[in-house]
């Protein structure tokens, strides 16, 4: 007891000479070099959480169909002030996997006497097939030198159509639409089809030309008369697969993207898809427009890509939109005239030899011009 007395004596006497004892002093310290371990805890507690919702949600994020808010509640209706005087229709059709797809289908008003075709349309991650009728049916009524119907597909889990979107199953949509497309149209005043796709829907279009072209792949029923034939494809936009992307949109290295690249679920590699085309179909036309001031995709892949399918023997031609934009491209009339130059000059193509000197490539994009392509009534 008496040694607590004194103790606590000397403590106060301390106190009042010294200032604060050093026992506070000590926490203050401690204190000070726990916030540095405490906030940097934080942060990677925060960047691993991020890391694994990337992963977790990736396909939430590729796939946006419901963005903007009330895409999947939108309908054709809506938009049929805008898409006078093209009347749109909604049509659904199953694929194998037992998913119900809606598609619109929009015809041109009146005969103009010009060649025919079908165009299929694959939209980009985002949206729904109703919000981009307007600049469709603009196309449908403007395009010169073919007459043409167009036939845009929903993915599983856009719009009306079933299902959760993946690689995969926007592979299955893409095969079970063209299957669709030549029971309807095979038959009928329509014999040629060609493949559009935008941005993501680039890369379905180039899978799905892929795929239409191989050997293995089994043919569709064909209607009686003539069959529906595909004559050549529009990639909008393209990139060369979405590993790239996140590695040249996020290149630092504290950023977690680029190194969620071996988690990714879908990589849609473009440059297989191209490689693939040629070998199955050697000459195929293939269109790649390019946006000049592209705000999504890098400059340089769809340069990439025009000189990886020059390589695979495909019949490549590129043209720029100088002051286009990732989204707005098609809503331009230089890519309406483009388009319609493309696909007329396609109508009397046929797979020819690889060493015919007329299929050599022009190395140089530019608008397309009559000679762009090997046309039968000419040789």
């Amino acid at each position: 007891m008496l040694h607590q007395r004194i103790c606590r004596s000397c403590l106060t006497r301390d106190s009042i000479a010294h200032g604060p004892s050093l026992l506070p002093r000590r926490n203050i310290h401690n204190g000070l070099l726990m916030a540095p371990v405490v906030f940097a805890g934080l942060f990677v507690t925060l960047y691993a959480f991020k890391s694994l919702s990337m992963v977790v949600f990736q396909n939430s994020l590729i796939y946006m169909r419901s963005v903007p808010p009330g895409a999947r509640q939108e309908t054709i209706e809506m938009y049929a002030s805008e898409c006078r005087p093209i009347k749109w229709e909604e049509v659904q059709f199953k694929t194998r996997d037992g998913k119900t797809l809606a598609a619109c289908v929009g015809e041109p008003e009146k005969d103009r006497k010009l060649p025919k075709a079908l165009l299929v349309y694959f939209q980009g991650n985002a949206g729904s097939a109703p919000a981009r009728l307007p600049f469709l049916s603009q196309i449908i009524t403007s395009t010169k030198h073919v007459d043409l119907t167009i036939f845009a597909p929903s993915y599983r889990g856009y719009w009306y159509s079933t299902g959760r979107p993946s690689e995969a199953g926007l592979r299955e949509d893409a095969r079970a639409s063209l299957q669709y497309a030549r029971e309807r149209w095979s038959g009928s005043d329509i014999n040629s089809m060609f493949i559009w796709g935008h941005s993501v829907g680039a890369a379905v279009a180039a899978h799905a030309t892929a795929m239409d072209t191989s050997p293995s792949t089994p043919t569709s029923p064909k209607a009686e008369g003539r069959e529906l034939e595909l004559k050549g494809v529009i990639l909008e936009t393209p990139f060369t697969d979405i590993p790239d992307m996140l590695r040249t949109l996020y290149p630092q290295k504290w950023l977690p993207y680029k190194h969620l690249v071996p988690f990714l679920r879908s990589s849609w590699n473009n440059r297989a898809a191209v490689q693939r085309l040629g070998q199955n179909a050697p000459n195929f036309p293939l269109l790649i427009v390019e946006a000049g001031r592209d705000e999504i995709v890098p400059t340089g892949m769809a340069e990439e890509l025009e000189e990886i399918a020059k390589k695979a023997g495909v019949k490549v031609e590129r043209v720029v939109s100088k002051k286009g934009l990732h989204m707005d491209v098609a809503m331009k009339g230089e890519f309406r005239d483009w388009i319609g130059k493309f696909m007329r000059h396609c109508q009397s193509y046929q797979y020819i030899a690889k060493e015919n000197p007329k299929c050599t490539p022009n190395p140089k994009p530019k608008i397309l011009t009559s000679a762009m392509f090997v046309n039968v009534s000419k040789l």
